[in-house]
Order: C-alpha cells, then structure tokens, then sequence
C-alpha cells in the first residue's frame, strides 16, 4: 500500500518552476517510491544502483544525459557527482530545457 507523503504537491510545483530539483533525505523513507508514485508518465527513471548505468555516468555524463533525455529521475545520484557539473553546464549554456529530479541519501 502506497503511503501519500506531504512533499508531493510541492514537488511537483517545483518540477515546473526549477529545472532540476534534488530531493534527500534518510535511507529507506520512501524517496524513490515516492519519486516513481508521483512522476508523469513521460518522465524517464534511472537508477544509479544499476551499475552499468552508474559506469555510463561516471565515465561518460554528456552520453548518459543524452541517452536518457528528459524529463529524467536520476536516482542514488551521489554514486556519479560529476553529473551535477554536467547538468549545470547545459543549464547555463541553455542547451536544453532541463526536467531533472536527483534522488540520494542524505
């Protein structure tokens, strides 16, 4: 049984107001659930505990946000931190209209 959480409705406010929005907090509260419950159903979901998935954005960032386009969910992200440098770069160049949620652990 899926638990509604309070954040919901705020995260989706700012999902349309900011282009990347970082969502951390405490292991096993029911981030990702949560993230996954509430997101549209063109928004694409990936996890960095998938490991070839994690490989793709340490190794290769631009590739990994291309090949998942947006919007995009990038779960566990605090396994690949140079994404973050990556997705600033193309927000200030304004390449892309950025749809980002990043999950991690706090």
């Amino acid at each position: 049984m899926y638990i509604n959480r309070l954040m919901e409705n705020r995260i989706k406010k700012l999902t349309n107001t900011y282009p990347v929005i970082m969502v951390c907090g405490a292991r096993q509260v029911g981030k990702s659930t949560m993230l996954n419950h509430i997101k549209e159903e063109s928004r694409n979901y990936v996890s960095l505990d998938d490991l070839n998935e994690r490989k793709l954005a340490i190794d290769d960032p631009m590739l990994f946000l291309e090949v998942h386009g947006t919007p995009l969910i990038i779960d566990e992200f605090q396994y690949a931190p140079n994404l973050l440098s990556f997705i600033k770069l193309i927000i200030d160049k304004k390449h892309w209209i950025m749809k980002i949620i990043l999950g991690c652990i706090g």
